[in-house]
């Protein structure tokens, strides 16, 4: 099942929530910034806008946000594990 929310109600169309099967993904206008695998929540360090940062702060603090680089690798393995490309 896929399903797909705006996260705030107040951040108009460039915060949103996707959940396919037992994965969320949250995009801040048209970039990944954060995962859950149902396991554990990946979240990505700010490198954007004020705006990404605060849709950031909805998802964790800061102390939980990892570098781009490991992000992107954990989304990869991500990725592999249910078989997408």
């Amino acid at each position: 099942m896929v399903s797909f929310s705006n996260v705030n109600k107040n951040s108009a169309r460039n915060f949103n929530r996707v959940c396919v099967g037992p994965l969320t993904f949250w995009f801040s206008y048209d970039t990944c910034v954060a995962f859950d695998d149902g396991h554990r929540r990946f979240v990505r360090e700010n490198s954007w806008s004020t705006t990404t940062g605060k849709h950031l702060n909805w998802i964790s603090n800061k102390s939980q946000r990892m570098p781009a680089e490991l992000f992107k690798e954990e989304l990869e393995k991500c990725f592999k594990r249910i078989r997408v490309s």
